[in-house]
Parts: structure tokens; sequence; C-alpha cells
């Protein structure tokens, strides 16, 4: 069963945020400049990887961090070019509507530790309090050339187990490459034709029941059939969906995107062990192709590769608008 750590995001600590008259564009953020921590964590599971100030790993993944620090978008997307970022006045803009409040084992954290000298962080109301921890959580894909939406969370140097609250942060490729121990860059493209995969030479580890589950879960009611190939050798797997002629653009779209982080086929196995055990038979960082048809015509073609600790290195993508 996988490990959970429940993030608490107290009530008390978000009330005392948000509490207080006017504006707290008045204030003066200590956090502004972000200060170079004792050392920095890589944590993934139980693996830890430990970075002192001396080390070029430190330096580079703390200036990383530090490029998009204290900036924020004003548009809705999640990823945006870097040069859209801009500066906050307002702490509330960072707050982060998030929904998660727990990590699991597949997550990767950048955590800046404040040991000796704990971090001055400035509360909406002019309180300060001393922060022990940032923990960055990383997103599992990115684009090249933009900045992807994520989240941190700060967390108490007297108590932490307790949090400050959880906001809005955008990480860089050059974060993601600065991470990357097997000399991988994020790298993503389009292709005027799809790459062919001859399947015999993949083994069939389809579940059958996931065709219903997929129609009954998410409401894909032309979903037609859906199959599981991997090859071990290789460490790749092709992943198909068929739909009929009738299916929406919105129900292709949905199949395409399902596995386009994917973790997010964890959240289903919780609830689906049958599903989750042809799942664990996958090797671990195995390249991933994602695609969708209209009976037998290939719609999207979506390849996921050089995945180095659930982050996704490279994405190729080819589609035909069907809809035009």
């Amino acid at each position: 069963m996988k490990k959970k750590i429940f993030l608490l995001v107290a009530l008390m600590n978000i009330m005392l945020l948000v509490n207080g008259c006017g504006t707290d564009k008045s204030v003066e953020y200590s956090q502004k400049t972000l200060s170079k921590p004792d050392k920095v964590e890589i944590s993934k599971d139980t693996k830890e990887i430990s970075y002192d100030k001396e080390s070029e790993k430190y330096a580079t993944i703390y200036d990383t961090i530090c490029q998009n620090w204290w900036k924020m978008s004003d548009t809705e997307e999640d990823t945006i070019e870097d040069d859209s970022l801009i500066p906050v006045e307002s702490l509330k803009k960072l707050r982060t509507t998030s929904d998660m409040r727990y990590v699991s084992e597949n997550d990767v954290f950048i955590n800046f530790i404040y040991e000796e000298e704990p971090m001055q962080w400035t509360k909406s109301n002019g309180d300060i309090v001393e922060i022990r921890k940032l923990m960055f959580a990383l997103p599992k894909h990115a684009e090249e050339g933009k900045s992807t939406k994520g989240f941190y969370i700060i967390f108490q140097a007297d108590n932490t187990s307790v949090n400050e609250g959880v906001y809005s942060y955008y990480y860089n490729n050059e974060l993601f490459n600065a991470l990357s121990d097997a000399g991988n860059t994020v790298t993503s493209g389009y292709r005027d034709t799809p790459t062919e995969f001859d399947l015999q030479y993949y083994s069939n580890i389809t579940n059958e029941e996931m065709k219903s589950a997929f129609i009954n879960t998410y409401g894909w009611t032309h979903l037609t059939d859906h199959s599981l190939y991997m090859n071990n050798l290789s460490k790749q797997v092709v992943v198909n969906f068929v739909f009929s002629k009738k299916a929406s653009e919105k129900e292709l779209n949905a199949a395409r995107e399902y596995w386009k982080v994917i973790e997010t086929y964890e959240s289903y196995h919780r609830s689906n062990p049958d599903i989750y055990t042809i799942w664990s038979r996958v090797p671990e960082n195995a390249e991933i192709t994602v695609q969708v048809f209209a009976e037998d015509e290939l719609v999207s073609q979506d390849i996921y590769g050089e995945i180095e600790n659930g982050v996704i290195y490279t994405e190729i993508h080819y589609e035909e608008n069907i809809f035009r």
C-alpha cells in the first residue's frame, strides 16, 4: 500500500493569512529575496539526496529557483512563456487553490532546509513567522522554453508538521535540466507523420475491465476498444484508445490527456487493484506512447520519453484534426 504523507493545511492558519482589513500591498515582505538555505534536498519515495552550499548542484538549483521566485502570471494558463511572469506585490496572489493535501511516493520534491538560521516569512497582515523548510513540488512534465505552474509549501520552524500555506510557483526548464543526473534536457515538438510500432514485439497486457471502467467512470460512451502493449527489452509501452466515428472532440482529447501525467493512472488504481496489478508490470521510467483512434484513423499520437525520477523530459506529438 502506497505511503501517504498528509499535508495539514490548518483552517486557523488560512484564516490568519487572509484576515485583516484593506490590502496587503503596503506590507514589506521579507521573503521577496529568497534567502539561501543551509542545504538542498531532493526527495522521492525513500530516496533522498542532499547538497550543501559548497556543491555546484546546490548553486544551480538555488539560482534557477530564484529566477521565478516571487513572480506570478496574470493569466490562468498553467504553462506560459518565461517572460510572461511578473513580480507580485501581494502574498495573497500567490495563494493556490490546489486541493492537493497529500503526496505519494512517486512525487519529487526539492526541499530548502533552514537549520541554523530560520527563514523570515512575512504574512499578509505584517506578522513574521520563522520558516524551517520550503518544499517545492515538481510538476511531472515540462514544455520546452516555457514555465510550468506548480506549488510549494512552507513549514514553521518550531513545528515542521504544520505548514503556513500552499503557494503557486512556476518551474522553468533550467530547473528540470539541473536536476537530471542522466544529462536529460527538456525537449518537445510536433511531427508531420506518426512513429510506427511493430506490436508483434510487444506483449499484450490489456486488462479487459479497463474499457468499461473508462466508459462508466469518465462517460466515454463512444469508446469501442482499449489496449495496452509493453516491450520489456526496450522499456516501451503503447496505449491505444479506439473510439467510434461518433465520438466528440471532447472525448478524444480526454483520452489523450488521461495519460499525459503517468501518475494520474495511479489515482485510479487505488480503488481498482486489478488495474494496478497490470500497470505494476510496466518498467520504471518506461517510454509511454498514447494513441487515440477514431475507428481505424489515428487522431493523435503522444510519446513521452527520457523519463527520470517521474519527470517527463521529452514529448513528441502528432495530431490529425478530424473536426476541420
